[in-house]
């Protein structure tokens, strides 16, 4: 992957199974693309790995949509990024680099509540 000379550009190797390129003349992007430098220094130390390791999982193993490790990576990259609450967590679902960040395909379809597809006009 090359970038131009005109447009700045940092990609992220070994980071994630797919080459992640962040490119800084996108007119919609999002304004958490730092979140990834603070997942590879959590990749490389291993931190929430770590915790959700500490944390005792007493859910029914038939009820688990997410992860523990899931989870906790989403609370601490929200918060990381400003989202000092969980009333975020909803929206952020969706977004993208949150999904990348909890190791979710960014490009994968939109989830409703209770992890159901969602569909909209445009996909019925």
């Amino acid at each position: 992957m090359t970038c131009q000379t005109l447009t700045q550009c940092v990609l992220f190797p070994n980071l994630y199974d797919k080459p992640v390129m962040a490119k800084f003349d996108e007119p919609m992007t999002s304004s958490d693309g730092g979140a990834i430098l603070l997942k590879a220094v959590d990749k490389r130390l291993g931190l929430t790995e770590r915790m959700s390791k500490w944390i005792k999982d007493e859910r029914q193993v038939g009820k688990i949509d997410h992860q523990l490790l899931e989870m906790l990576r989403q609370r601490i990259y929200g918060i990381a990024c400003g989202y000092a609450d969980c009333n975020d967590a909803a929206r952020l679902r969706d977004d993208p680099m949150h999904k990348l960040l909890v190791g979710r395909d960014p490009k994968r379809e939109r989830r409703c509540p209770h992890s159901r597809p969602c569909h909209d006009s445009r996909t019925v």
